[in-house]
């Protein structure tokens, strides 16, 4: 059986999770954390984009993809 090892954040979130005593409280926690997530990926996708790596012209190209995998009855 594999061992798994906590970081840092994950062991503090245990630990804070024990005060969470309502579904409503979860509720909260989930937002809070998927702002911060959301912040996060906003700001790296800003800094794609003033590194030019990310552009209207990459991003209209990646809409166009088609990355479903093909049904095969």
């Amino acid at each position: 059986m594999a061992v798994t090892t906590f970081n840092k954040a994950q062991l503090h979130l245990l630990r804070m999770m024990s005060y969470v005593k309502t579904d409503e409280g979860l509720d909260e926690i989930k937002k809070a954390l998927h702002g911060y997530f959301a912040t996060k990926a906003q700001e790296e996708a800003d800094k794609l984009w003033d590194e030019g790596v990310l552009s209207q012209d990459k991003l209209d190209e990646i809409l166009e993809e088609h990355t479903r995998t093909r049904y095969i009855p």
